[in-house]
């Protein structure tokens, strides 16, 4: 079993022209950073660490992928992990983008 936390910063700027120096061009959105508790058990084959990182009732992630991640595995019950060996970590995000005044169904 490995438990880990996923951790937003809080933290995310997103540019809505190419022109950067553009007033008005980066957006930034803060709040108090998320964090979210996975655990995956390597016994279960179907086991995936994933889920909802938003609240459910909104019908989307409700944060910005575009921000600094961390992941902590500094947890009770990972004793036995060893990260030495890890040079790199893919997280994968999928989601949804709704327009102005668009709902979803």
């Amino acid at each position: 079993m490995l438990f880990l936390n996923l951790i937003h910063s809080g933290q995310a700027v997103l540019n809505s022209d190419i022109d950067r120096d553009k007033p008005g061009a980066l957006h930034v959105f803060s709040h108090r950073p998320r964090i979210r508790l996975y655990k995956i058990d390597y016994k279960d084959r179907e086991n995936t660490a994933g889920g909802n990182l938003g609240e459910g009732d909104q019908g989307y992630i409700g944060l910005s992928p575009f921000t600094q991640w961390r992941i902590d595995f500094d947890l009770k019950g990972n004793e036995w992990l060893d990260l030495k060996a890890v040079k790199t970590v893919l997280l994968t995000f999928e989601g949804r983008t709704l327009g102005p005044g668009r709902r979803l169904n």
